[in-house]
């Protein structure tokens, strides 16, 4: 009793280690984008700055899911913490689905209407904030993945997604942004839209795994 006990905080304190961590580093890389993608004039980047703005509000989510977990009574610690996680999941998925039909829909009203031929080329600091947060982002992804497998944690599985996602979706901020910079102002907005169905398809992936979780929780 006292070994599952201690297994179960075990779990607790790896995952709030990895959301902590998670947290800083995306607060910093939201800012870095934002004020990247503002300046810098890229929508692609704006829209890769919304992405881990999500990263951040699930971290934060994941840390309040574990302090519920660990200061509710229940019968059954594993059993509960494994509920709380998939729910989650669930409401994670939830967000990057909306993330991604947002910035889908923004990249394709932008071609349509045109408006992209009237704005001026991303500058070179998109392209430095797209290079750092690559490099940040696969590095976080590779550590929550590692705590994921240790701690056997749907909900940081999740998280280590989120961030490869986010690598990828700033790989693609990086092709658009460097296509509008050689004249080709619509590799902009196309981006915003690849990014949406990179954004979709990470979300509904999540979302499985947390409904296997949450069944097996019953």
């Amino acid at each position: 009793m006292q070994d599952g006990k201690k297994d179960i905080n075990e779990h607790s304190r790896t995952v709030a280690k990895v959301s902590r961590v998670t947290i800083i580093a995306n607060t910093a890389l939201a800012l870095l984008k934002a004020a990247a993608g503002i300046i810098g004039h890229s929508s692609a980047m704006l829209a890769d700055a919304a992405h881990t703005f999500s990263d951040l509000f699930a971290s934060v989510a994941v840390l309040i899911g574990v302090y519920i977990s660990d200061h509710v009574r229940s019968n059954n610690k594993e059993r509960f913490r494994n509920k709380i996680e998939g729910t989650i999941s669930v409401l994670l998925s939830l967000l990057l689905i909306y993330l991604a039909v947002e910035i889908g829909a923004g990249g394709a009203v932008t071609i349509i209407s045109g408006a992209y031929k009237n704005v001026e080329a991303p500058t070179l600091l998109p392209l430095a904030a797209a290079l750092v947060s690559i490099v940040t982002k696969e590095a976080l992804y590779k550590y929550s993945i590692k705590n994921a497998q240790r701690a056997d944690s749907v909900v940081l599985r999740a998280i280590a997604w989120h961030n490869r996602t986010d690598a990828l979706v700033t790989v693609g901020s990086l092709v658009g942004i460097l296509g509008a910079r050689f004249g080709y102002l619509i590799f902009d907005p196309a981006a915003s839209i690849v990014i949406s169905f990179l954004v979709m398809k990470a979300a509904f992936e999540i979302f499985a795994d947390a409904v296997r979780t949450l069944k097996n929780s019953r």
